[in-house]
């Protein structure tokens, strides 16, 4: 999905398909899971005397693709007397205000998942004339924008594009691709980002707001400082090698919260569109109303490691060679049986035209035992459909996702060392930062008692941080060290 603001355009790609471990290995040893936070839900065990509360689940704030059904689905549209009696010709009825009250409750619909049922009963209790059929019938006569729909496997093992494209069945799983009756058995559909580059181009403001990107470095000046992703080293190369001559030309973010097994059979339709978005475009500045050509670059693609493995035919963080970033051997311990780094070494980086070739090569190897023990010494599958584009450097153009590397592990460390509880050691502990279990109490009353008025846009409000951290969320945690931390 592409998600647009004013700095960065943002694509995620999604198939709600099941994040496994099958493929993480390889020949290397798969952990022990079973200890796995057993009681991260729970309240903290220092606070016996606390009441117990539901933990009802992670509030996602960030758009999905897996939630794009939520949108305007087909299957739950219910048609209405009126809506059977609605022509083409009547859409033109519809008032402005009455169409800006639809479309902004369309957009609480979509935040929240409301089904077309519930969303119908809505705008009846409201007193309007529109229905979703109605809604989504007005939105196409404004919006000339259709999906491209790809097959996809029942278990969401693959697409069926590239070389998969005239199979009639999962080479992964063997699910048949078409029911009885010659109809796909499931789908995945695909928006373009051209097209949405160029209706948004169309209007004037949205093309104000779409150069930003131009303007930060123009109002910046020669200042050395790093406040945006265009002060960093890959956007400056890119710079130096020819990239964004222009500056109504867009800087692209991809992300990857969800993989299916086979992620460069997803990757392929969205990559050809990338490569002509490199080339150039026609579209039409909002502005003048004069054509231009419009290139689109991708600067970054980010996700989980296991996401971020699979995109880029990693073997993962489990296997001896589970860092995608250097050469570091991971050593297996066999009464965990964990493979485990060496803090003290010191390994060469990983180069972006070696794992080109060598991903090549490997996908080239008949033998399966030879191809296994190249896995195995070099962590590379074999090739990514992402390393195709010519702006994206492997491997600084595929950082760890800020809600693994900051949320859910720098955020919960500073708050042990603040309870006190970082060190086992006392020796080590120190007075002067910590706060006391009577403060932390304090602080966990406040929170509870500001929770009712925090707005619902902010995602999960961060429970009694005395009594639940143990099961905070990444986005408790989030919130907390963003509302809460400079508060207190």
């Amino acid at each position: 999905m592409l998600i647009a603001d004013q700095k960065i355009m943002m694509m995620t790609i999604s198939d709600e398909p099941f994040l496994d471990n099958e493929d993480y290995n390889n020949g290397n040893p798969i952990p022990n899971n079973e200890d796995y936070d057993k009681n991260s839900d729970r309240q903290s065990l220092d606070n016996k005397d606390c009441d117990k509360e539901d933990d009802k689940g992670d509030i996602e704030t960030e758009s999905d693709c897996s939630q794009t059904s939520a949108y305007i689905s087909e299957e739950n549209d219910e048609l209405t007397d009126d809506d059977k009696e609605f022509e083409e010709s009547e859409m033109t009825n519809i008032n402005d205000d009455e169409l800006i009250q639809g479309l902004r409750l369309l957009h609480t619909k979509v935040l929240h998942s409301i089904s077309d049922i519930a969303f119908n009963k809505i705008l009846d209790n409201v007193n309007s004339n529109l229905t979703i059929y109605k809604l989504k019938k007005k939105i196409n006569s404004i919006v000339p924008f259709e999906p491209h729909r790809y097959d996809t496997c029942k278990n969401s093992c693959i697409a069926f594009t590239s070389s998969y494209e005239n199979l009639a069945s999962c080479p992964i799983c063997g699910e048949n691709r078409f029911d009885d009756n010659g109809k796909p058995v499931n789908t995945t559909f695909f928006f373009l980002v051209k097209e949405r580059l160029i209706i948004q181009y169309k209007n004037k403001e949205r093309t104000e707001k779409l150069q930003y990107r131009s303007n930060y470095s123009q109002n910046k000046g020669e200042e050395e400082i790093y406040a945006d992703i265009f002060d960093g080293l890959l956007y400056k190369d890119l710079l130096q090698r020819g990239f964004f001559k222009d500056e109504r030309d867009i800087a692209l973010s991809g992300t990857c919260p969800r993989s299916p097994k086979n992620f460069n059979s997803f990757l392929c339709p969205l990559i050809k569109e990338l490569q002509e978005l490199e080339e150039g475009v026609q579209c039409i500045d909002g502005r003048t109303n004069e054509p231009f050509i419009l290139h689109a670059h991708l600067l970054t693609w980010t996700g989980d490691v296991l996401a971020l493995s699979k995109s880029l035919n990693l073997s993962g963080h489990n296997s001896y060679k589970g860092c995608h970033f250097c050469m570091i051997k991971g050593t297996y311990h066999p009464s965990n049986k964990h493979i485990y780094y060496p803090s003290s070494a010191f390994c060469n980086i990983k180069n972006h035209d070696d794992t080109i070739n060598m991903g090549k090569l490997i996908e080239k190897k008949t033998s399966k035992d030879r191809k296994d023990e190249m896995i195995r010494e070099t962590g590379i599958k074999g090739s990514s459909e992402l390393l195709k584009l010519q702006t994206l450097l492997f491997p600084w153009s595929f950082p760890t996702d800020i809600m693994h590397l900051f949320f859910e592990n720098v955020v919960p460390s500073m708050y042990a060392h603040w309870s006190g509880k970082f060190f086992y050691n006392n020796l080590l502990l120190s007075s002067d930062y910590e706060l006391s279990k009577l403060q932390w109490k304090s602080i966990g009353i406040q929170m509870e008692k500001v929770k009712k008025d925090m707005p619902i846009e902010i995602g999960r409000p961060p429970r009694d941080i005395f009594k639940y951290h143990n099961g905070y969320k990444a986005v408790e945690w989030r919130n907390w060290i963003i509302l809460f931390y400079y508060h207190y």
